[in-house]
């Protein structure tokens, strides 16, 4: 996936959702993995180990892949991040028991840090932390966002606009 450009986004139709993104498919590949691995070991458990008598037993450990799946989905799908003319707004825990919609306004934003692991950048995927003055840590993280880089600048320009109109009010 490429991101449109700042001036396709910023020229939008819609001022409040002028562009929707959220995780990437590439930052989920490790817990894919491990529930292939899963998968394949309860398969394996289930085929050579078990007998007649213990086969109850082992069909138990179906559930433990079955858990990593459908945590998957939660992870690719619980998180929305929406970008509009004069803010940025995660929507987090879609389908989750917690439900928060943290925003910062672009004026407010005086840091960005683009961080990314060892498979992310391999993959070319990783996370976006903003930080703003009001608070000492990081205040909103876009995680597992694929080219992070170039997210970061469409952010920047955001950023840079809307100090230029006075601070976005």
């Amino acid at each position: 996936m490429t991101y449109p450009t700042f001036e396709e986004i910023y020229t939008g139709a819609n001022p409040d959702r002028l562009f929707v993104t959220k995780r990437s498919l590439l930052s989920l590949l490790p817990r894919c993995l491990l529930f292939l691995l899963l998968a394949s070991i309860v398969a394996y458990v289930n085929i050579r180990v078990a007998t007649e008598e213990t086969s109850g037993y082992f069909r138990w450990l179906g559930l433990v892949p079955l858990v990593v799946l459908l945590d998957l989905i939660r992870i690719h799908y619980n998180d929305i991040y929406v970008f509009s003319r004069f803010k940025l707004t995660k929507i987090e825990g879609r389908i989750s028991f917690k439900y928060s919609v943290p925003s910062i306004n672009y004026s407010d934003i005086r840091g960005l840090v683009v961080s990314q692991t060892f498979m992310g950048r391999i993959l070319g995927y990783g996370d976006i932390q903003i930080g703003t003055a009001s608070t000492e840590g990081h205040e909103l993280v876009l995680e597992g966002m694929l080219n992070p880089e170039k997210l970061s600048e469409i952010i920047e320009k955001f950023r840079q606009k809307s100090e230029g109109v006075g601070g976005g009010e």
